[in-house]
């Protein structure tokens, strides 16, 4: 069809190229524009967005988006039309959790996503260009990772309602990875302090530790790591 405005018809606002040749199918001419910019042709560029206030991040956070610098077809953005994300939270799990009292101090927020084997919550994970699927992420470790930034892999997010299905960040706080060990584990602190000593010493092998102490390999591993700044 003519498109005499020069204008993508995709909404975005940009002139289109003239096309090099005739084509009757599509509609072109020789020398006149054609209908959308390259890879604007899709419907997922179509915006309601027409200026004014910015929308909000897809997320859930409540964070006002920014304007898109650059066009990619693949992710749906449009130079000078909002992104879908926030930079940074298209890693983010979108909010998906209920209100309920579990019996701490405040509510929780229940995620209603997929759980791991452990009940832990967890959502998809994406490289920082947003292209290519990396994994899953701990959703409650990333809504801490979100606020207070990444605390490296010797700390865990803990839960202090003690509901591991909460992703209320007010319900999380920082422990050491052998702090949560031991907790989770119901080790007492006299024998958490003795397997420390043995530890340390290095005069038995670390499977040699964890027999006597009755506790897991990996167990030994994590909580060494930790000791001797092995991270």
């Amino acid at each position: 069809m003519p498109n005499p405005s020069g204008l993508c018809k995709c909404g975005c606002g940009g002139e289109t190229s003239r096309s090099t040749t005739t084509n009757s199918r599509r509609g072109y001419k020789k020398g006149e524009h054609v209908d959308y910019i390259r890879g604007h042709s899709s419907l997922k560029y179509e915006r309601t967005w027409h200026g004014g206030e910015l929308p909000l991040c897809a997320c859930g956070c409540g964070q006002t988006v920014e304007l898109a610098k650059n066009t990619n077809p693949k992710f749906a953005s449009i130079v000078g039309q909002p992104n879908r994300f926030v930079r940074g939270h298209w890693n983010r799990p979108v909010s998906t959790y209920e209100v309920e009292d579990r019996g701490y101090e405040t509510p929780c927020h229940i995620w209603q996503g997929s759980m791991n084997n452990t009940g832990y919550p967890r959502s998809e994970a994406w490289n920082r260009d947003g292209t290519e699927r990396t994994g899953t992420v701990l959703v409650h470790r990333q809504v801490w990772i979100e606020a207070n930034g990444d605390p490296g892999p010797l700390m865990d997010v803990h839960h202090k309602c003690e509901i591991t299905a909460c992703v209320n960040l007010s319900h999380l706080e920082l422990w050491s990875r052998a702090q949560h060990l031991r907790a989770h584990r119901g080790i007492p602190p006299v024998k958490y302090d003795a397997i420390c000593d043995a530890i340390r010493s290095a005069e038995e092998s670390q499977a040699g530790i964890a027999r006597r102490f009755g506790v897991s390999k990996v167990f030994i591993w994590r909580l060494r790591k930790e000791l001797l700044g092995l991270g």
